[in-house]
């Protein structure tokens, strides 16, 4: 959730931080910039219910007023719009709906109900499953596609089957096993209908909800490449404004329809979507958070603002909407790195890259020996790289270097 940015960006506004760091999570959670950066910090052991009386004693003792609870992770959306309710209240959320939005099945059959498109999906929490909804499974087709339904944003156990038998192999392996990324346990999955990669887009919507009101604020496409014939493997996410993708405001008041549908009043959202460039787009999955890997700085970049510039805008002044995409300030990319030759590495070469570079993340361990031939964000992305730039073709050129180098093994080092 960039919190470095966010947490400076509450601190312009004089609003104090309140960090409450649950067990849902805590692999990927740099404790000592939380609490160098915050003003009240609560370790939480079990749920919301138990944990709220310590957390009221901390708000009540120092006099706070509670503006606004931040989900800052997929999983923490019933913890932190519990939290809402208790301490914020308005809008009041709907926590039905907050437990649906934690499952992606849950939210594809809520969206059945009411009539919206989407990727045709089944439910499976065991082997037995497969027996009992057998008819259901092969009405999908194959190929099809399976992930973990909850705790992940499909970056771990994401796999594209070809047969019955795979798919067996599949629920047998991933079924009770260790996310690779979150590092929770795996004990539900989604099945879907295979959305050829050649005939659609994928494209990152974010919003921000107050009061049931959804605001754009931030669009993206996913740069993709063919590995092998056979793995669509994740290059990049560009920032766009609307103006510049034709026909993309239906797909627009899709993602605000299926937000409504699902009862979301308030926070983020970070939406993904296939589209096929004219009249059939489908949701893709709905996070409960804000966009990761450095998007939202490179919103910051291109825009201006962030997701959350628009929130303290609109708790700060219920009647204010936040500002429209319309102007582009300048250029940026996040690159999906890979490391195909060095061990442990400790950066990446950036010798004579004109464009402002940060690595937003980086993975020693993740080295690909034998290349792609099996494929998941969380288990092959070595790094992820910010690049920022007032020029185009400047940016361009240095996109097309670094690839150069880490086809040639120089850029891991």
């Amino acid at each position: 959730m960039s919190v470095a940015l966010t947490f400076q960006l509450s601190k312009q506004q004089d609003y104090q931080i309140f960090s409450i760091i649950t067990d849902l999570e805590t692999s990927k959670i740099d404790r000592q910039l939380i609490e160098d950066s915050s003003d009240y910090v609560y370790y939480s052991q079990g749920g919301v219910e138990q944990n709220l009386p310590y957390i009221k004693d901390i708000v009540e003792q120092n006099q706070l007023q509670v503006c606004a609870v931040i989900n800052g992770i997929d999983s923490g959306l019933y913890y932190a719009d519990y939290l809402h309710n208790a301490l914020v209240g308005f809008p009041k959320l709907d926590l039905d709906f907050s437990a649906i939005r934690l499952n992606k099945y849950q939210v594809n059959k809520a969206l059945a109900e009411k009539n919206i498109r989407i990727i045709s999906s089944v439910g499976v929490e065991s082997i037995q499953d497969l027996c009992l909804k057998h008819e259901d499974i092969l009405k999908l087709g194959w190929p099809m596609v399976a992930k973990p339904s909850e705790n992940t944003a499909a970056m771990a156990g994401f796999a594209v089957l070809n047969s019955f038998e795979e798919l067996e192999k599949y629920v047998e392996k991933v079924i009770g096993s260790k996310n690779s990324y979150y590092k929770v346990n795996i004990d539900k999955i989604i099945l879907q209908e295979y959305l050829p990669m050649d005939q659609y887009n994928e494209y990152a919507i974010d919003f921000v909800s107050y009061d049931g009101q959804h605001y754009l604020q931030g669009l993206s496409t996913y740069g993709k490449e063919l590995i092998n014939d056979k793995h669509h493997i994740c290059r990049n996410t560009r920032a766009l404004l609307p103006n510049e993708v034709n026909n993309i405001a239906p797909v627009i008041e899709y993602m605000k329809s299926i937000l409504t549908a699902l009862n979301v009043s308030f926070g983020f959202t970070h939406n993904e979507v296939f589209w096929d460039g004219k009249d059939r787009f489908y949701l893709i999955e709905s996070n409960n958070r804000l966009i990761g890997s450095g998007t939202v700085d490179q919103y910051a970049f291109c825009y201006g603002y962030t997701p959350f510039h628009a929130l303290l805008n609109l708790i700060g002044d219920r009647k204010s909407s936040p500002q429209p995409l319309q102007n582009r300030l300048g250029y940026a990319l996040v690159m999906k790195l890979y490391n195909f030759s060095t061990i442990n590495p400790t950066t990446i070469n950036l010798l004579d890259i004109k464009s402002q570079a940060r690595i937003t993340s980086f993975y020693p361990d993740k080295m690909i020996a034998a290349p792609f031939d099996d494929y998941t964000r969380a288990d092959c992305i070595a790094a992820n790289l910010l690049l920022t730039n007032e020029s185009q073709e400047e940016l361009d050129a240095d996109i097309a270097e670094l690839l150069k180098r880490e086809r040639e093994h120089r850029l891991f080092i």
